[in-house]
């Protein structure tokens, strides 16, 4: 049994040695993730050595200069603006007569139907949701 135990206790102190004097692993080294780049190729520009004339009856344009308006035209212009805002206030208010006019048709319908109960106009409740009921 004593010869066990001495066996048993040499074989431990053998592991512990070479486990002990091992060098520490280093990490692998990684690849290289980054996409190399290529390097910018320089683009060649030739310059003409001279300016070659423009073929006969060819004229080039010059912009013309922005126009400064007067104060009378400026005011036309307030003028017409504020007509074309007269009309445009006219045919929303048109629109929005023909809005309501066909919403009462349809939800008088409705009513009959029995789909949707009337809320009192000008109220509330009739501008903000109608309240639907399941048969």
């Amino acid at each position: 049994m004593r010869l066990t135990i001495v066996i048993v206790a040499a074989v431990l102190l053998a592991v512990a040695g070479i486990g002990y004097t091992q060098s520490p692993q280093l990490p692998l080294p990684v690849a290289n993730t980054q996409i190399p780049r290529p390097l910018p190729v320089p683009i060649p520009v030739t310059i003409p050595s001279e300016v070659k004339p423009l073929p006969d009856g060819i004229v080039l344009e010059q912009p013309a200069a922005p126009q400064v308006l007067t104060v009378e035209q400026m005011l036309d212009t307030v003028v017409v603006l504020r007509e074309q805002k007269a009309a445009l206030e006219k045919q929303e208010k048109i629109l929005i007569d023909q809005i309501n006019k066909k919403v009462e048709m349809q939800s008088e319908r409705m009513r009959q139907l029995g789909i949707v109960k009337m809320v009192e106009k000008n109220t509330a409740a009739y501008f903000n949701t109608y309240q639907v009921t399941w048969r």
